[in-house]
């Protein structure tokens, strides 16, 4: 599937004008990112942009404010760029990893050494168990021999 073709002329015209109506405004991160999608950039490219401004730490928290500084074309463009690189290294390294001729075996021992998962394998039933907590199951399918 072929992408769609990201019109960075317009992107960036639109931030510039964004930019310069509110040079003396004051941004929340949850804020900036609203406006930034409003525009037509992409979460990734939003967290990007903040470069380009102006930042100030309040507690746990960042607010922005713009540069007097235009954002160029290229510069966004190479966001862009960046952007598609990094999803293409993450795209081939899960293509590495999903191999089709991985065996059963292998994949237990990968997911094994990421501390994430505990592999559990079937050994038998516990009949007694069973037995004891759903007497009505038990006797419903039992099968039963005439002597």
């Amino acid at each position: 599937m072929a992408q769609q073709k990201v019109d960075t002329h317009e992107l960036t015209r639109k931030f510039n004008d964004f930019r310069t109506k509110n040079l003396k405004h004051t941004f929340t991160t949850k804020d900036l990112y609203a406006e930034f999608a409003k525009m037509g950039f992409n979460n990734n490219i939003a967290k990007q942009l903040t470069r380009f401004l102006d930042s100030e730490k309040v507690g746990t928290s960042k607010l922005f404010t713009f540069k007097d500084t235009p954002v160029l074309e290229v510069q966004i463009e190479n966001l862009y760029e960046n952007g598609r690189k990094s999803s293409a290294k993450t795209r081939k390294k899960l293509l590495r990893t999903g191999d089709s001729s991985m065996t059963e075996q292998v994949a237990l021992d990968i997911l094994q050494k990421t501390g994430k998962y505990r592999i559990k394998k079937a050994t038998g039933f516990d009949v007694e168990r069973f037995k004891h907590d759903h007497p009505d199951l038990y006797r419903k399918y039992t099968i039963y021999e005439y002597m």
